[in-house]
């Protein structure tokens, strides 16, 4: 038996030994292949890390619009989104205290949206564009008059409100308009679709 295994041992050891290794060239051929390789993807990964962050955020921001509208419905008490102009805090979903009277500053707040701290590499600008998605001028809310919506569901007055990547290369637009529908919107080279 142990003649056996020492002849299988044997054959194992001389199977390595016939076997061919890579040589130093071939290793560095490889390596600068992979180094080549992943400078090419690492900055389009970043790029397209980032618009779909832009893509998140205007989706965010959508449904959050969405959700103002249907808690006035709900409960029949005015909701509303306000800019913040506190750090890290992009906007706020609140509902009004006393009716008809929106204060940001007091009113409860239902959600706090952090886009610089959760989304790095994106803005978020109520007067993002020179021109809206339907062409006309930016219209949108700010910290003293907040994007209103009635206990019908309907908008105070419309707005948009603008989120891109920080160099640019994407942008959406998040409007409502005044019959309350909000929409989503992507800026190409030949406008807003």
């Amino acid at each position: 038996m142990a003649l056996k295994n020492q002849m299988k041992h044997g054959r194992t050891l001389k199977r390595i030994q016939d076997q061919s290794g890579w040589t130093l060239m071939e290793a560095m051929v490889v390596t600068g292949m992979i180094v080549i390789l992943a400078g090419i993807a690492v900055p389009q990964y970043s790029q397209i890390a980032r618009q779909m962050r832009a893509s998140a955020a205007a989706s965010q921001l959508l449904g959050n619009l969405a959700y103002a509208r249907a808690q006035s419905i709900r409960t029949g008490v005015r909701h509303y989104v306000s800019t913040s102009s506190e750090e890290n805090i992009v906007y706020r979903v609140q509902r009004e205290s006393i009716p008809n009277i929106p204060a940001p500053a007091t009113d409860p707040v239902l959600r706090s949206i952090d886009l610089t701290g959760t989304m790095p590499g994106i803005e978020f600008d109520p007067n993002g564009a020179v021109a809206g998605p339907y062409g006309t001028a930016v219209t949108a809310g700010t910290p003293e008059e907040p994007l209103v919506f009635t206990s019908r569901g309907m908008p105070i007055s419309t707005g948009s409100y603008y989120v891109r990547t920080v160099e640019g290369s994407v942008a959406y637009a998040v409007s409502v308009t005044g019959a309350g529908r909000t929409r989503l919107w992507r800026q190409t080279n030949a406008g807003w679709q």
